[in-house]
């Protein structure tokens, strides 16, 4: 066997380890945005389910409307706070992103094999994945008390003024 025939078999078996950990890193992160697709779409059922109440009882209460203003207006607040932070976790993610990114570049730059490599990437891969559940979950807590502390004013003055109807 000569030497360029070694070589050659080095480097398919180098392409073969790196095919493989894309392929891995695909999978896990086909996962991580099915789990988060699915997360979300619960919030989304939750909150369509919260609003569905408001809106009905807030339908057959007419005092409710004279205060509705201010109360928007608190709800509206709230919503605006957790937007900040959702998009301030968003911008941190992506800032770790870039960070985690340039070093695991600076790290690959100094390899001096394919084990090194290989065992590098793998973590790089498996550090990201968790920072990215990390903060998709963030984010869907973000969504969450967001959201319900947006509509909790609401479902509270409708229920105050049902009750006085109701008496």
């Amino acid at each position: 066997m000569t030497a360029k025939t070694k070589k050659a078999k080095v480097d398919d078996t180098q392409f073969d380890a790196i095919k493989s950990a894309q392929k891995t890193a695909t999978e896990q992160f086909s996962k991580i945005r099915d789990t988060a697709s699915e997360n979300f779409q619960k919030v989304s059922e939750t909150l369509q389910d919260t609003m569905a109440d408001v809106t009905d009882k807030f339908s057959n209460v007419h005092e409710a409307t004279t205060q509705a203003g201010e109360i928007l207006k608190q709800s509206g607040a709230t919503a605006a706070k957790g937007t900040r932070e959702f998009d301030t976790e968003v911008f941190n993610f992506a800032r770790d992103s870039v960070a985690s990114s340039v070093e695991n570049v600076k790290a690959v730059s100094a390899v001096k094999s394919f084990q090194e490599l290989a065992a590098l990437q793998t973590s790089f891969l498996f550090n990201r994945m968790e920072e990215t559940n990390k903060h998709l979950k963030s984010l869907a807590d973000i969504s969450v008390k967001t959201w319900t502390d947006a509509a909790t004013p609401i479902t509270e003055a409708v229920a105050k003024v049902t009750d006085k109807k109701a008496a």
